[in-house]
């Protein structure tokens, strides 16, 4: 007999494939507010945590939150994460004067969040 888990309806809608690629809709995204404009994160190494990665983008007025993606099994992060905001203008000036910048040890790398 399989096991199998009682949400298995809502992961198999959360599930799609693109040319034979399969994409998932990632579980933390819930987390964030719809209205809000985020900022994907990458080049992120495994010393950059959420505090790290907050207090970076913390200058911009209307900054709500930073998440870093990590592996569920090690606990490392998986070198991208997201910055939130609630005003599109602190978005592009986020955007314009990090961009580049070192956060931890790595140049990071920006660009908006669909």
């Amino acid at each position: 007999m399989l096991n199998v888990p009682s949400n298995f309806a809502e992961v198999k809608k959360k599930k799609a494939v693109f040319h034979g690629i399969q994409s998932w809709e990632e579980p933390t995204l819930t987390e964030w507010r719809p209205d809000n404009y985020r900022l994907m994160c990458a080049n992120l190494g495994n010393e950059v945590t959420d505090d790290v990665l907050s207090k970076a983008f913390s200058r911009f007025p209307t900054f709500n939150m930073a998440k870093v993606v990590r592996d569920k099994r090690t606990g490392k992060t998986k070198g991208y994460g997201f910055v939130s905001f609630s005003n599109p203008l602190d978005q592009a000036a986020a955007l314009e004067e990090m961009h580049g910048k070192y956060v931890g040890n790595r140049p990071i790398q920006l660009r908006k969040s669909n």
